[in-house]
């Protein structure tokens, strides 16, 4: 298959050098228009340190997290519901809904399967079959 050639590469010398020099020209335009930018936000900053703000801090609603966090994890769940019982992976599951997990992942049952795999928590009784360790 025959690579096709675009972009600077097809470009003459003196054409890049033009391209170039339009470059610089647009440049003093932009570093004005940011001093601006910066006079600005100098002045925002002034204004919320003025109100007894922070200048710099992100509202929580930026700081990545986007929602509650669950009270207990899967694994802790699935421990409580399988102590003393052995259950199949969609019992299981369905199970710990019942216990208050919530949860809307299309992924759902992979996840509880994935837990049930953790050695150190649980013990496969036969195929498919599981309890706590």
């Amino acid at each position: 298959m025959a690579k096709r050639s675009s972009g600077i590469s097809t470009m003459s010398v003196s054409d890049l050098q033009g391209e170039l020099r339009r470059r610089q020209r647009a440049l003093p335009a932009l570093n004005r228009k940011r001093a601006k930018l910066m006079t600005r936000v100098a002045q925002i900053d002034a204004h919320i340190s003025a109100l007894g703000g922070s200048v710099g801090a992100r509202p929580a609603s930026a700081m990545g997290r986007r929602g509650p966090r669950k009270e207990s994890s899967l694994v802790a769940m699935l421990t409580k519901v399988l102590t003393g019982k052995t259950m199949g992976v969609i019992e299981a599951g369905l199970a710990v809904k019942d216990a208050g997990y919530e949860s809307d992942s299309p992924n759902y049952r992979t996840m509880v399967n994935a837990a049930l795999l953790k050695k150190a928590f649980f013990k496969r009784v036969s195929r498919g079959q599981y309890t706590a360790a």
